[in-house]
């Protein structure tokens, strides 16, 4: 509560509970034309964000997004990661953006049953991640690539993801998002 109560400082507006459904539809039109319209080199074509407000917004998702997680709000955990990848399409890409952006392809897969849509997501972002070098933060988005990519790849990929996930993150200083590797591994 206290994330999401500080998110409309930071210029973030967050929708009530009861307006949750119709912002969720809206957050996954971002994602499909996302997908469906711009290429991955656009991605990397553009420009960081430096607006430092809007960074500070950025952190703080990802720092709500596993509330929201282990809450078992996932409607609030997915409407919070479209809202990283919204920002990344209106505003351009960032080191900060990565981890909730790929959180997306959770967000496809389960609030939708979009697995394609959630694993080219999710492949985007960690590629994106890896040509600019985000790490940890490419390290997360490759913690949830190994979550949803045993539907497109062999199984033995998704292990060899969450330990590069795992070491990535250790390096990074990201112990918690790190233990999470363990599972899939």
């Amino acid at each position: 509560a206290l994330g999401l109560d500080s998110l409309p400082e930071l210029g973030i507006t967050v929708p009530a509970a009861d307006r949750l459904p119709a912002e969720l539809d809206h957050q996954f039109d971002y994602l499909y034309r996302w997908l469906d319209h711009t290429e991955a080199a656009d991605d990397l074509a553009r420009p960081e964000i430096t607006d430092p407000t809007l960074l500070a917004a950025t952190r703080l998702l990802n720092a709500v997004l596993s509330a929201a997680y282990f809450g078992a709000d996932f409607a609030r955990y997915g409407w919070l990661s479209l809202e990283a990848l919204r920002i990344w399409i209106e505003h351009g890409p960032a080191r900060t953006l990565i981890g909730p952006a790929s959180i997306a392809a959770y967000a496809a897969i389960a609030l939708r049953g979009d697995y394609a849509a959630g694993y080219r997501a999710v492949r985007r972002s960690l590629e994106l991640g890896e040509a600019r070098g985000y790490e940890p933060d490419t390290s997360q988005a490759r913690h949830m690539f190994t979550l949803s990519c045993c539907w497109f790849e062999p199984i033995e990929n998704g292990v060899t993801s969450a330990r590069r996930a795992r070491e990535g993150l250790i390096a990074g200083g990201d112990l918690a998002h790190a233990g999470h590797t363990f599972h899939p591994a």
